[in-house]
């Protein structure tokens, strides 16, 4: 009973994933898998309550500029077509 349960779950997680990437495209597949990290993380600070410590606020900043870098260089990146046309 336990492994049909956890077969019946995993396939429909297998299939819930391959929908998505089906309609909204591999990159939102993998940023809701990334969040889905994100969520698990964060709930289990809430659920079981840990010391938050220097360390894991610096860390989370770091993540966030991390980010925030990412998307300033993906924004701010010359265009092929514009380079290639002077």
């Amino acid at each position: 009973l336990y492994l049909l349960c956890v077969g019946l779950c995993l396939s429909t997680a297998v299939l819930a994933y391959t929908k998505l990437v089906k309609t909204q495209g591999s990159v939102v597949a993998v940023a809701v898998s990334t969040f889905r990290k994100v969520a698990t993380v964060m709930l289990s600070y809430i659920i079981f309550p840990k010391p938050l410590t220097r360390i894991h606020i610096f860390s989370g900043l770091f993540v966030l500029v991390g980010v925030g870098l990412s998307r300033f260089a993906q924004t701010n990146r010359p265009r092929q077509q514009e380079v290639n046309s002077r």
